[in-house]
Parts: structure tokens; sequence; C-alpha cells
């Protein structure tokens, strides 16, 4: 059986290859190169689903400055009411995954992130490195979001709790595809 293209190609010039693999389609065909593109179809209307990224140590250390500073308690005084975190965060939206939060490694008789993960969260933690810096929390964290953005082919809304720049990279993909991004942070841990 000989095949020829133009028998292939609909009347928008597209083609057309019904329940064929490319070898059966093109298998007879002599000389000729083939380059197929496939175009995903998929909505790129937004589902308005609320993806949450939380980097906690502008939580924890940043935000613990500043309350302290304000409210003339000590930083050891303060906890994060994670929860509450949550529902500020989705403000009655609906979520889209469950919420990320990466930090530092805790002492060990903490139980901080078993809490955490009582409210839903994903937690990542990892070691500081020998400078006593979190490099690792940053690129996990823009990773997920770099997932979730792949994962999820129509767009939502990322919430990010950050209080540094080291996430724009993800960001930016986020929003060159039709995402909304929304950033909180500390005013204080912008400086």
């Amino acid at each position: 059986m000989s095949a020829h293209i133009d028998d292939m190609l609909n009347d928008k010039n597209k083609l057309v290859i019904p329940g064929l693999t490319i070898e059966e389609a093109f298998g007879n065909i002599k000389g000729v190169n083939v380059r197929v593109i496939v175009e995903a179809i998929f909505s790129r209307e937004p589902t308005g689903l609320v993806h949450i990224f939380v980097d906690n140590s502008n939580i924890e250390i940043e935000g613990k400055k500043l309350i302290s500073a304000l409210e003339s308690v000590y930083e050891n005084q303060l906890y994060i009411d994670y929860g509450r975190l949550l529902k500020m965060l989705l403000n009655g939206r609906q979520i889209g995954d469950d919420p990320v939060i990466v930090g530092s490694r805790p002492l060990p008789n903490d139980s901080i992130w078993r809490k955490i993960e009582d409210f839903g969260y994903r937690v990542s933690v990892f070691d500081k490195n020998y400078a006593f810096q979190e490099k690792e929390v940053d690129n996990e964290l823009g990773l997920s979001i770099s997932d979730a953005i792949q994962e999820y082919k129509r767009p939502g809304i990322i919430v990010l709790v950050a209080g540094d720049g080291d996430y724009r990279p993800a960001l930016t993909r986020a929003l060159l595809r039709d995402w909304i991004v929304e950033i909180w942070f500390w005013d204080h841990g912008k400086r």
C-alpha cells in the first residue's frame, strides 16, 4: 500500500492520521523526511486555584524580628500559627494542591515541622551549609513552583511567602504562562 501525504491533509491543510502510528502512516513513503509537530490542545482558561509556597525563614526570622520590635516582646515568645497563615493566604479561595513549606532543619527536639504537616503542608527541610546559609531551601522552593506550573497546565494563582529575590526565575516563568503571582513578605525583610 502506497501513501501520499496530500491524501492525509484535511481541508485546513492539517495532517490527519486517525489511529495510525507515524511508522504506519509514513513507512511506505520513500525518500521523504517527515517532521511531525503535535500541538497540545488544552484550555488556557485560568482555574482560580491557589498554590501556596512558603519560605519558612521569612516567617520565622524576619517576621519575629519585626513583630518583636513593634510589640516590645522577645522573639522567643512569638509563635507562628500556620493554620491561620494558610487561611489568610487563601482568603476564601480554593486551594490547588497541598501548600509547600521549606526551611532549615530545626533542633532535634523541635516538633514544629510535624505540627505544620498536620495543617496539610508538604514539608521539606535542609541542613544549612558551612556558611550557615540556606541555598537548598531557596532552590527547592523555586523548583516546587516550577513543578506546579508544569503539572497544572491551566494557569492558577501562585502565592509565595518569601523575602528575597531568589524566586524571580520561577515566578517569571509563571507569569509568562498566564499565572497570577502574589508575593507576601515582611516589609522589614526586603532591605
